[in-house]
């Protein structure tokens, strides 16, 4: 299974908060209602979790797709997960007719 880290991510000015206690099962009940589009960790997790969601095949192509839909759905740094989750579908349906 592929494993996404933060070379296959797009873009490069992300902020990084993971500290010396991080521990990369423990997932925050925050984490699960909201994506920081800016911490770098949340990102990542945000991509891979859609690509599993919707079984799209794991690639960095397809990675990185959600990634840019994502983040031109950024209007502030905080969103709300099930509406970021709605603007990637939209995009995604826009991005898969054009072809």
């Amino acid at each position: 299974m592929v494993q996404f880290d933060e070379y296959d991510l797009l873009y490069t000015d992300y902020i990084n908060t993971i500290t010396n206690d991080y521990n990369p099962d423990y997932i925050a009940i925050a984490d699960l209602e909201t994506v920081n589009l800016r911490e770098k960790f949340e990102v990542i997790y945000f991509c891979d979790d859609f690509l599993k969601k919707y079984r799209m095949d794991k690639d960095v192509a397809n990675f990185q797709m959600i990634e840019r839909l994502a983040r031109q759905c950024q209007l502030k740094q905080v969103i709300d997960r099930k509406s970021l989750i709605q603007s990637v579908e939209a995009g995604l349906v826009d991005e898969l007719s054009s072809y």
